[in-house]
């Protein structure tokens, strides 16, 4: 339980990047989206509270330009007396542009972030080289703990580079069917003994949804 603590300071003091926690919201069989892209709101009011508590504890939230195009995010904190996050964009093809409302910049806030490898007008631009160089990057910038609110895209990157400290995974009980928009991308496994394996921290009931948190096990054994 100590170790779980002080794991989020562990990892900017130690380690040198930021703790980086990956929220995704899904139906019972894995998918975010109708094969139309509708998705609002596959989790209910209780888990979307949850995800403003959740946004309100950590220093910084990370989307993907494919999130900031399809959904137009704010990434604010509401319902919660609190100060913003800083907001981070991954744009590295330059697709984001000065009107979406994540780079609404607030007085005493600290400036929307891009991690781009084209330089931006509309906000603070930091060339991207890899996800482990940017959270080293939020790390100097006393961001001890990232949320990253991501598509299939980003949310595969974490995973296949290994940077997923924990995994906060709603539920909500509808399906969508295998022609519906699935939660995670291709990780182009071919054994078992390859796939990322979790250990389940918590379980709980938010609102008729499920959450469950889970962080990195060591791959076991297939028998």
């Amino acid at each position: 339980r100590c170790a779980a603590l002080i794991a989020p300071f562990a990892s900017a003091l130690v380690d040198k990047r930021a703790y980086t926690i990956v929220k995704i919201a899904s139906s019972l069989d894995g998918r975010i989206a109708t094969r139309t892209g509708a998705s609002r709101f596959i989790t209910g009011p209780g888990a979307r509270a949850v995800v403003h508590r959740l946004r309100d504890a950590v220093d910084a939230v990370v989307v993907g330009a494919g999130t900031v195009l399809a959904e137009d995010p704010s990434l604010t904190v509401r319902d919660v007396p609190s100060s913003n996050p800083r907001r981070v964009v991954v744009d590295r093809h330059h697709r984001t542009h000065a009107g979406a409302t994540v780079y609404t910049r607030h007085i005493g806030e600290p400036a929307p972030l891009v991690f781009s490898t084209n330089p931006v007008t509309f906000a603070e631009h930091v060339p991207f080289v890899d996800l482990r160089a940017m959270l080293e990057h939020l790390a100097t910038l006393n961001t001890t703990a990232a949320l990253v609110e991501a598509g299939p895209g980003l949310a595969t990157a974490f995973l296949q580079a290994g940077l997923v400290d924990e995994l906060w995974w709603f539920t909500a009980p509808l399906l969508l069917g295998a022609d519906g928009a699935p939660a995670i991308g291709a990780l182009e496994l071919e054994e078992l003994a390859g796939a990322p394996r979790f250990s389940v921290e918590h379980r709980v009931d938010v609102g008729g949804d499920a959450l469950t948190i889970l962080r990195p096990a060591r791959a076991l054994p297939i028998e």
